[in-house]
């Protein structure tokens, strides 16, 4: 039986090599970016979770501060005090802060500990090397001045000079340090940058004595985690929580599941697409081959051999599309994690430099999708062929027969109201799988109805053609043939349609944003220029301008006014990711107000009673991920945890006042005005500062006068406005890079579907064409006729598509795009860019039809076609 298969199968392949080439790299496309996507998420996961198995260690719960950064922390006699509960085997106090090194944009990540503390919890952190290697020290004795680095620290320093490192320097709140490496940390085989040291030169160095960053516990045996965590949580002082471990680690994976699954759906569609070009290939295979299909038939092979016969052959391409798209899938892995990191493109794993992954079950699971997506292309093809009569089918045009049998146009039109139903459905665990399920019930639907609309459109045409008394005959002819055999039409139609609609959406979908992010870009950075200190952005807290330094700024020379701003981050909810807490100033006028300085989407009515509370702002995103807990909604109180010292929060009555966009957060962000922040907790450090300046003035300018009267600031810039926008716009071009190139793809696969189809529907006609040229047609003029069939099935299904893909960018923008990231963004169509395509791809489908048309018609046995009947 194989071998038979493998007979009939293979040959017909390689008959048609180019168009099997095609069909194999449509599936292999769908198939390396969906494995490329998922590979580059697991290797950033992995390495995510497995820093922070390195500094968390065997640690059962965790006790954290709900304001985060350098110089915060919790109270260090909070250590004493559950070190004595009977439930705790061992405590470990951790200073946890990332530095500045001088020269370098990126941040260094010091932990302080207790070597004998954290020996049982952490003794990754105490490693030293094999005899040979430097600083072959007892680990207990290890610290002290010296610090221990991880390799990958080493590396870094070194900058490619090995054993160059004995030394090196940082900048904290505190001023500039210098360390001695002690060591390295042979126990940490990831890409963290590490430098370990005792937890009490850290607290020195950083400005944190009395403080730790959190308290991890080893609880006894048999200890009720869950249990322990309630009880000692509703003890702890305010601006303390209680954390489990394995809760830090979902939240890794959370961060960028949705940007994971969009892009993986991203590859189902170009899976789709290639689907529907195996569809057209085994169509069109099946029209140059109905005379030996039907043979097959009359000498004894039935119709379920002839279905496992194409079948085998769609077999044979899904397995090379998947192969090749499994090989692909890894290149493009290795490639994204060595140009972008893991972090997808989007920042979520930021700095993230992971090895790639070999992932046996993710890499089966993409290929058993391409082969499926080959399998499920040929299926209709196959029963097309099986169906048909033998005697029947050795006659010429038997097949147009066969293909006359139209798709329900109740079904289609039923999958597409369900679509319509579907795109209403909340999210599934933050996850659109309704939305995406609109969207194939709409494509599949509408994919169903074109036999119809074709009909209808040529229908008319056909009659106004009539009523033209100079209509082109060739024009009438080929309106005609179009309007006579709509299923025919469908089916040239079919892959155009998805084509055309998909990238349109998609086209749609990241100019709407784009141009959002443009808008926002200008509303949040209204000042020409932004002073800031230190490069490495993690370390932003430690570096403020105090009441006397925001004076210096404003009274400088050139400045002809500024505004500060300052941001901290809230942990509001163990279960999820901090968020921000921005503190802004505001102008006096009605024009430098929050309504006007933000970009709202929504904002409060007033309400009698209620001005006397503090109002906030908060992001689309943090009401998306806090409604319920929060019982958030706009207008509404909730209690909001502000520090008033290094160890101290209060927790205070605010309101929400509006609803702004954020795209720089996706974990929410909270905005209040600086002088409402100051009034409650009596901080007015700032650490940004929006500057003006005053005419004939520039930056550098400015810059060197605002460095010579704030010499204790460090690492003071002045970054310009339109330099930000450029920076943001390129970052966001980067990101959907892959969006851009499934686009082309699409419509790659699209145009080639279509080709497939149109020439199988044309050599099914060859009997038609032998009789148009016994009544006279010359061939030029059939050449003709097929071009404007070409012309005119594109340009409907150009339409259609741009229709439908209207309708899928609105599934995007305000169902996925909102159920997936909690923000929104405004509708705007590229008109010039979609009509461009849209003639191009006409261009292309007119051109593919005269090429088809030349090979057709030209042939010798054109005229003699038409004797096979007789």
């Amino acid at each position: 039986m194989i071998a038979w298969l493998h007979a009939l199968a293979w040959a017909p392949l390689r008959a048609r090599l180019g168009r099997s080439v095609l069909a194999v790299l449509a599936i292999a496309v769908g198939v390396a970016l969906g494995l490329a996507v998922n590979l580059v998420n697991e290797a950033a996961l992995g390495e995510m979770q497995q820093a922070f198995r390195t500094v968390a260690g065997d640690a059962d719960v965790r006790i954290e501060a709900v304001v985060r950064g350098t110089g915060r922390g919790i109270d260090e006699n909070l250590y004493g005090a559950l070190g004595m509960r009977a439930e705790v085997e061992t405590i470990a106090p951790i200073i946890e802060a990332e530095v500045a090194v001088p020269g370098r944009r990126e941040a260094l990540r010091v932990i302080g500990l207790d070597p004998f503390a954290s020996a049982k919890l952490t003794p990754q952190l105490l490693e030293r090397p094999e005899a040979g290697a430097r600083g072959e020290r007892d680990p207990m004795r290890q610290f002290g001045t010296q610090v221990a680095l991880s390799p990958a620290a080493l590396t870094w320093l070194e900058n490619g000079v090995p054993g160059s490192v004995k030394e090196f320097t940082i900048n904290t709140a505190t001023g500039t340090h210098k360390l001695s490496v002690s060591g390295t940390l042979a126990g940490i085989d990831n890409a963290q940058r590490l430098v370990v040291m005792d937890i009490a030169l850290a607290q020195e160095l950083l400005g944190m004595r009395g403080l730790v960053s959190r308290l991890d516990l080893r609880l006894q045996a048999g200890a009720d985690r869950a249990a322990f965590a309630q009880q000692v949580g509703s003890r702890l002082p305010a601006g303390v929580h209680v954390a489990l471990p394995e809760v830090r680690e979902a939240q890794a994976a959370n961060m960028s599941r949705a940007y994971r699954v969009n892009l993986t759906m991203l590859a189902m569609i170009a899976l789709f697409s290639g689907c529907l070009l195996v569809f057209s290939t085994q169509m069109l295979s099946v029209a140059e081959r109905r005379s030996e299909l039907a043979f097959l038939r009359v000498v004894g092979v039935t119709q379920k051999e002839t279905v496992n016969l194409m079948l085998f052959e769609a077999l044979a391409l899904g397995l090379g599309g998947a192969l090749l798209g499994a090989v692909l899938g890894y290149g493009l892995a290795w490639a994204a994690l060595h140009v972008m990191g893991g972090d997808l493109g989007a920042g979520f794993f930021h700095g993230s430099r992971p090895a790639l992954p070999v992932a046996p079950g993710t890499t089966l699971t993409f290929a058993a999708l391409g082969v499926a997506a080959a399998l499920a292309g040929a299926w209709l093809p196959a029963r097309e062929a099986a169906l048909a009569q033998p005697a029947q089918a050795l006659k010429s045009g038997a097949l147009q027969d066969s293909q006359s049998r139209a798709p329900s146009s109740l079904v289609g039109l039923g999958l597409c109201l369900l679509g319509a139903v579907l795109a209403f459905v909340p999210a599934v665990r933050g996850i659109p799988v309704f939305g995406y399920a609109a969207i194939l019930s709409l494509l599949i639907g509408a994919i169903m109805l074109t036999p119809a609309l074709a009909a209808l459109v040529f229908r008319a045409a056909q009659r106004l053609l009539r009523a033209m008394p100079h209509a082109p005959v060739m024009l009438q002819l080929a309106t005609q043939r179009l309007a006579n055999a709509p299923a025919q039409a469908g089916i040239s139609l079919a892959s155009v349609l998805a084509a055309v609609s998909l990238a349109a959406a998609m086209a749609i979908m990241v100019h709407s944003f784009r141009h959002s992010v443009e808008d926002w870009l200008e509303q949040v950075l209204p000042a020409p220029a932004y002073l800031r200190q230190a490069p490495a952005s993690q370390t932003r807290s430690e570096a403020s301008f105090d009441a006397a330094a925001q004076a210096v700024i404003r009274a400088t020379p050139g400045v002809a006014s500024a505004q500060f701003v300052r941001t901290e981050s809230l942990l509001l909810d163990p279960a999820r990711p901090p968020v921000a807490l921005v503190i802004r100033e505001f102008g006096t006028s009605a024009d430098e107000q929050p309504d006007r300085q933000l970009p709202l989407v929504a904002r409060a009515a007033p309400v009698a009673g209620r001005e006397s509370t503090t109002p906030v702002w908060i992001s689309e995103s943090f009401l998306d991920l806090h409604r319920e807990r929060l019982d958030l909604a706009l207008g509404s109180s909730f209690h909001l945890p502000l520090p008033v010292s290094a160890i101290s929060t209060i927790r205070t009555p605010v309101r929400v006042a509006g609803i702004w966009r954020d795209y720089a957060r996706q974990h929410g962000t909270i905005l209040m005005r600086a002088s409402d922040f100051t009034r409650l907790t009596g901080d007015a450090r700032m650490q940004d500062a929006a500057l003006w300046f005053a005419p004939g003035n520039d930056s550098p300018a400015v810059l060197a006068r605002l460095k010579a009267r704030l010499p204790q600031a460090t690492d003071l810039q002045i970054i310009e406005s339109a330099e930000v926008r450029r920076l943001s716009l390129s970052i966001f071009d980067r990101t959907f890079a892959v969006t851009y190139a499934l686009e082309a793809v699409a419509v790659l696969i699209g145009l080639a579907g279509m080709a497939a189809a149109f020439m199988g529907l044309i050599l099914a006609r060859r009997r038609e064409f032998g009789m148009l040229r016994h009544l006279g047609v010359t061939s030029s003029e059939l050449k003709r006729t097929i071009a404007l069939e070409g012309a005119s099935l594109a340009a409907l299904g150009a339409a259609l598509g741009l229709v439908l893909g209207v309708i899928l960018a609105a599934i995007l923008v305000f169902v996925i795009n909102v159920q997936s990231f909690g923000w929104s963004m405004d509708f705007r169509v590229p008109t010039l860019q979609l009509t461009g395509f849209a003639v191009l791809l006409i261009g292309a489908a007119t051109l593919a039809a005269w090429l088809t048309a030349q090979r057709v018609v030209g042939a010798r046995d054109l005229v003699r076609s038409v004797r096979e009947d007789w």
